[in-house]
Formats: C-alpha cells, structure tokens, sequence
C-alpha cells in the first residue's frame, strides 16, 4: 500500500495553477478560522477556489516547493 504525501498533493496542486485542484486537497466541510481576522473566518471548498482564483489572478507565475515537513506520532 503506498501512503498519499499530502504535502505533494498540495504542492503538485497549487503549481498546476488550477484552484479547483487546489480546494480538492481540502475536505468539504474545511473550517478556515483567523482569530485576529474573526468575520474572515469561512468553511467550504468553495471560499478556497475564490480564495485561490485570487491569489493565482495576481501571482500567475506562483510556483510551490516543499522544503520540508514532519509528521508527528498521531497515537
């Protein structure tokens, strides 16, 4: 069984330039929480593509790299 990296999916997601890809690496009920920003604060995919339709309008050439990552004991 090969175990899915979510931080490649991520990576390979966003540098696909494709906000709907993207917001695939989220679940649908994703909770976005910013307690500095409280009315900020939204759940769903579909923030997360207009989020991103944004964020890839004004970076077009945005590229992602993971330089490293940990995955801690979950037990």
């Amino acid at each position: 069984m090969t175990e899915v990296n979510p931080m490649a999916l991520l990576k390979d997601a966003i540098n696909s330039l494709d906000p709907a890809s993207i917001a695939a690496c989220f679940t649908a009920d994703y909770q976005c929480e910013m307690p500095m920003h409280p009315s900020r604060s939204f759940e769903g995919t579909a923030h997360v593509v207009d989020n991103w339709t944004r964020i890839l309008g004004r970076t077009p050439q945005l590229k992602a790299a993971v330089l490293r990552f940990h995955v801690g004991d979950l037990t």
